[in-house]
């Protein structure tokens, strides 16, 4: 959280590009963000981190600067946008690389503004 502040308060950033697939316990560097054999659930090894306790903190100081979130998400992780687009419906979540595979439909209930 304290970065996101730096960064928004004394650098006037006024957003974060976000990976959720790219936060991997243990998992060396040069493993492909994909790699089924270390993501055999698809989800990254932290679990969905976009909905961790200890991410709240960053995204409300995100959300009361009225930051910009952009999120790079393969089809297993993008469904947590959801939980985070309504749970902090001040960020502007941009979805980009939205992954193939899911029909639109599995997207209806991301509010869009």
């Amino acid at each position: 959280m304290k970065h996101a502040v730096y960064w928004m308060d004394q650098r006037g950033m006024s957003g974060f590009r976000f990976h959720p697939s790219y936060y991997h316990s243990g998992v060396p560097s040069t493993t492909k963000w994909m790699d089924r054999s270390v993501h055999a659930s698809g989800v990254a090894p932290e679990g969905e981190i976009l909905k961790l306790p200890h991410n709240e903190a960053m995204f409300d100081a995100i959300q009361a600067r009225g930051g910009i979130v952009q999120l790079h998400s393969p089809q297993p992780e993008i469904l947590q946008v959801d939980y985070a687009a309504r749970k902090w419906p001040g960020i502007i979540w941009i979805l980009d690389h939205m992954s193939c595979g899911l029909p639109l439909a599995a997207f209806a209930s991301i509010p869009l503004s």
